[in-house]
């Protein structure tokens, strides 16, 4: 709702408004980053917890070195995170090698021609009710469920 506001007022705005035109683009970027980010969650985590593909296991191997030094990182890498925010798994663009990170509030932190395979949510929001401050052990909850199949396609679909 947000960001189809602020991207009609973006349409109107004046361009020499710098401050309003300013915040309009901040706004509209806040708002469908947050729509898109919530979008990869739900499909980058299921019920069943579960284990990647012998194939994925081999890049994993290859790019972290095991999956428990990948999941060392990623776990880093989502509790890490100051206030709110995501932990994301990414397919590296001048690389190609699988990489993890965090991504501040709703704001893209990965390297531009990259993609998001999958991110999980640290916001306090998604996770507060069942584990109150304890952000680590709602990340090794979601990270036992990612959804490999998932991680898996878009990987392979880039």
């Amino acid at each position: 709702k947000e960001a189809n506001a602020a991207a009609e007022l973006l349409t109107k705005v004046d361009p020499s408004d710098e401050a309003k035109l300013g915040a309009l683009q901040a706004t509209f970027a806040f708002n469908l980053s947050g729509h898109l980010l919530h979008s990869l969650f739900w499909t980058s985590v299921r019920p069943e917890s579960g284990r990647p593909s012998a194939d994925f296991m081999a890049r994993i191997k290859a790019d972290f070195g095991s999956l428990e030094r990948f999941t060392a990182m990623f776990t880093s890498a989502c509790v890490k995170v100051q206030g709110s925010g995501w932990g994301a798994i990414i397919l590296d663009s001048s690389t190609g090698a699988l990489r993890v990170g965090s991504i501040l509030n709703h704001n893209n932190g990965v390297v531009p021609g990259s993609q998001l395979l999958a991110v999980v949510d640290v916001w306090e929001h998604a996770y507060y009710l069942t584990h109150k401050n304890d952000r680590a052990t709602w990340v090794g909850a979601a990270t036992d469920h990612l959804n490999w199949e998932a991680i898996e396609r878009r990987c392979n679909d880039l």
